[in-house]
């Protein structure tokens, strides 16, 4: 069976499971064809997970893909937004997903992230596996907001990837330059199961209670907070869009307990976790003096053509005000003249009155 083939049962699947309209912006066809594209493209592929749910935001089926069909290709378990769920939470999962992949602790933050130099340290060591080629292409797959762009931006110290906290802002692939060797591709999010959070953690923060499904729940907080339509009827669509920016945001306190460790492994869950709590970076790791020369070179052109282009609008301006200050000093001379000479003299006054 083909990729696309096992893409388009899928997507009967997705069709007739599906009942939330709220996971719609993450199962289209053509959000898997993006997919299958990036998975084609890559050597590597990164999952992101959410680490209040590592194994709800895995797509399995994915990965059984990639290990049955693709046995080439790499896949590294990247847990993000460690900073909403206890340092021990995050520690335990990475220590039980490492027996299945390589499996990292992340913090995605342009500024300050956690966990950054481990992946790049990992990245350079599966380029050096591939030195036959020119270059290698590292493909971030997952749920939608899982914070696959955000991950990105980390890595790069700057914006390149557009971020929101609503599923479906990632619409095509797009390529990321890392080194002179290593490109980033961002893919949209995907979703195979529906979501779900238990019904505890929603009862506290919206103070709505016993409702019967997701419909019902949604008119419930509409009616709470008065989300309504004129006559009013529930307005569904506004409150799932502020159920999700509050899951997005961490609002919604959440996180699925993960197996517990023994022995040694407790003691480097421990380590890790004191790790993360102080969320210590990693010793940055230093690209090679060319990589840095280019950068550098293209940050000087960069500025050198955004104060070239603020120096021509500048002169461009003054160009004009002059233009108008001249247009305007000509206009008044000849309307001077024109006055002086439609003006009659003394004499032809006289003249005329005789």
């Amino acid at each position: 069976m083909t990729w696309k083939d096992w893409a388009e049962r899928k997507e009967e699947q997705r069709r007739k499971l599906c009942k939330d309209r709220m996971l719609e912006a993450g199962q289209s066809k053509r959000i898997w064809d993006e997919l299958y594209k990036v998975v084609d493209a890559s050597d590597v592929l990164v999952e992101i997970l959410d680490a209040r749910d590592p194994m709800g935001t895995r797509t399995k089926h994915v990965e059984d893909y990639i290990k049955k069909d693709c046995p080439h290709k790499h896949i590294v378990l990247l847990i993000n937004k460690c900073d909403l769920v206890p340092p021990g939470v995050t520690a335990r999962w990475v220590k039980v997903l490492s027996h299945e992949y390589p499996t990292i602790a992340f913090k995605a933050s342009v500024t300050n992230p956690f966990g950054k130099a481990t992946l790049i340290q990992l990245l350079k060591q599966f380029d050096s596996l591939h030195k036959d080629k020119k270059t290698i292409s590292i493909g971030f797959i997952g749920y939608p907001n899982v914070g696959k762009s955000s991950v990105i931006n980390s890595l790069k110290k700057k914006g390149v990837c557009k971020v929101a906290p609503i599923p479906g802002e990632t619409k095509v692939w797009q390529y990321v330059a890392l080194t002179k060797r290593i490109y980033l591709i961002d893919c949209p999010g995907i979703v195979y199961d529906e979501g779900h959070a238990k019904p505890e953690s929603l009862e506290r923060l919206y103070d709505v209670h016993n409702w019967v499904d997701t419909e019902d729940f949604l008119k419930m907080v509409a009616h709470r907070f008065g989300k309504l339509k004129k006559g009013g009827e529930a307005h569904s669509d506004v409150v799932a869009k502020m159920v999700l920016n509050d899951w997005q945001r961490g609002k919604i306190s959440y996180f699925v307990p993960p197996p517990d460790v023994q022995g040694d492994e407790a003691v480097e869950v421990a380590e890790l976790a004191k790790k993360i709590e102080e969320d210590k970076e990693d010793v940055p790791v230093e690209e090679d003096d060319k990589g840095k020369e280019e950068a550098k070179a293209e940050e000087e052109k960069k500025d050198k053509a955004e104060k070239d282009a603020k120096e021509a609008k500048k002169n461009a301006k003054m160009v004009r005000k002059e233009k108008w200050e001249k247009d305007k000093k000509e206009k008044n001379e000849n309307e001077k003249i024109g006055k002086g000479k439609d003006k009659p003299s003394t004499k032809e006054a006289h003249t005329d009155k005789a």
